[in-house]
């Protein structure tokens, strides 16, 4: 989703009205901002060791504004607006997997958290939210959020249990052959100091997403197997720490 600055600013004030709306009174309310600034280096972005031309240095910015309200009881909306760029310059680079690196705000978080759901150690997180698994390196939204649906328990006994199951449009072209879903299940257990997991995720890309590799890309059917038009990656992994 990207929006302009006006559009942005729209967004924030009906949070903000309905956070203060005499209807439904925030119980606390937190805004928060961030903005990093860090140098980047890169060599060899096509992977080619014999070119000495695709090497690039640059200063990188990124500024947060983020609205959180909690309601009581066990209610929370929250949003975030993003913004990255190149610092003194207004092009683009790298803009995978970002919507706008041209320091543009786009939304990366717009959801609702019900949380004790029914007097229960359950928690259901609703709309545009920061989703990470095995520490990024088996499912992570990048910092631009997935429209997901997703529900988490935790059970202490005889081990502290955590259990989450999500279900997370990724594109949605208003064609189910065309769209592209993430789905996924995941139980976690801390035992003897260390952190156990195991879990099953199901990537089903019908949008022939292209697969980069630095400055290099292909269709992404040529690096998964697929099933007819349909490309099915499927993850179970399995991890401690």
């Amino acid at each position: 989703m990207i929006l302009s600055k006006r559009g942005c600013s729209l967004v924030f004030a009906l949070v903000t009205a309905l956070l203060f709306s005499r209807h439904a009174f925030a119980a606390s309310l937190s805004i928060d901002t961030d903005y990093r600034l860090r140098g980047l280096y890169y060599t060899n972005n096509d992977f080619n060791v014999k070119t000495s031309t695709d090497a690039a240095a640059y200063y990188s910015q990124r500024l947060q504004l983020s609205l959180t309200g909690k309601f009581a009881p066990g209610i929370e909306i929250g949003s975030r607006l993003t913004a990255l760029g190149v610092v003194g310059s207004t092009s683009p680079y790298f803009a995978v997997p970002y919507p706008r690196t041209d320091f543009t705000p786009f939304v990366e978080e717009a959801y609702v958290r019900l949380t004790q759901v029914a007097d229960l150690p359950i928690d259901v997180t609703i709309g545009k939210q920061s989703i990470t698994y095995g520490e990024g390196f088996l499912i992570s939204d990048n910092g631009i959020g997935f429209n997901a649906f997703r529900i988490a328990g935790t059970y202490n006994w005889p081990l502290p249990l955590r259990g989450e199951v999500l279900i997370a449009k990724l594109k949605e072209n208003f064609d189910l052959s065309s769209d592209r879903d993430l789905y996924g299940a995941l139980v976690s257990a801390t035992w003897q100091k260390h952190l156990w997991e195991i879990g099953y995720f199901e990537d089903d890309d019908f949008t022939g997403t292209t697969y980069r590799q630095g400055v290099l890309e292909a269709p992404t059917r040529s690096s998964f197997m697929t099933c007819g038009s349909v490309e099915k990656k499927k993850t179970l992994p399995i991890r401690s720490r």
